[in-house]
């Protein structure tokens, strides 16, 4: 980020509006106010749609500023939120376009940006690394579906939950991490990465006994899981930038 401070400021405003109208227009969509994130139950706000598309217009005008390919990232990322959520398109409710608008969105574009904000040649590191966020970003989404079954076979959705059951998404999200979890730690054997952040193997080891014990006892967990997962996920990364923080102090 000391590449371009300015313009990965500008970035993650444009990335923080773009999540909420992402979330807003899926909750306007589903009228969704359950606890399955966040722990808790809310009320949605009125006129929720309205403000939603009032987010995602508000990133075209960032992607304008950030022009060049950040900004056509952005407007691309727009783009799929519509039609992720827009009643007459709808992906989310398809087992194979849900999954795949959120591995590209999230994934995919979303890292590509940050790489060109930042003006980085793209090297080997930079695909299997994005390979890795790729599938790991993949994981958390699926997780996030794990309770959804009821209600999305009530609003007449085919999403993987609704198709295959809790139990089996579980163990897609676990492998998808395994998978994730391989790469980096591979990146860091061959010398992509500094050998120290091996210490997250311990945090890393776990998510990973954390969510094999979900797996096996589904109907034991609460429909906030996910979010515990994501919060374990989440300090999990922060010691990854401490660990390079430190490391590039040096």
């Amino acid at each position: 980020w000391t590449r371009n401070p300015g313009g990965f400021f500008l970035a993650a405003v444009g990335w923080t509006v773009l999540h909420c109208g992402t979330m807003f227009l899926n909750a306007a969509r589903d009228q969704d106010a359950g606890p399955v994130m966040f722990g808790h139950s809310g009320t949605l706000p009125t006129h929720l749609t309205t403000i939603a598309y009032c987010c995602l217009g508000s990133c075209l005008v960032v992607a304008a500023v950030l022009g060049a390919w950040p900004g056509v990232v952005l407007g691309a990322c727009v783009m799929l939120a519509v039609a992720y959520s827009h009643p007459q398109i709808a992906l989310k409710g398809h087992p194979v376009f849900g999954p795949f608008v959120n591995l590209l969105g999230y994934g995919i574009l979303t890292p590509i940006a940050g790489f060109a904000v930042a003006d980085a040649t793209p090297t080997l590191r930079s695909f299997l690394t994005l390979a890795a966020i790729a599938i790991g970003v993949f994981a958390v989404y699926i997780m996030a579906q794990a309770y959804q079954a009821v209600d999305d076979r009530q609003r007449g959705d085919r999403t993987l939950v609704a198709q295959f059951g809790t139990e089996r998404v579980v163990w897609l999200a676990l492998w998808c991490l395994r998978l994730s979890f391989a790469v980096f730690f591979g990146l860091v054997a061959v010398g992509y990465y500094p050998r120290p952040l091996l210490i997250i193997a311990i945090p890393m080891s776990f998510i990973d006994s954390f969510v094999r014990n979900w797996k096996d006892n589904v109907d034991c967990y609460a429909v906030t899981t996910p979010s515990r997962v994501v919060q374990k996920l989440a300090v999990m990364v922060a010691l990854s930038l401490v660990v390079v923080a430190a490391l590039h102090g040096h």
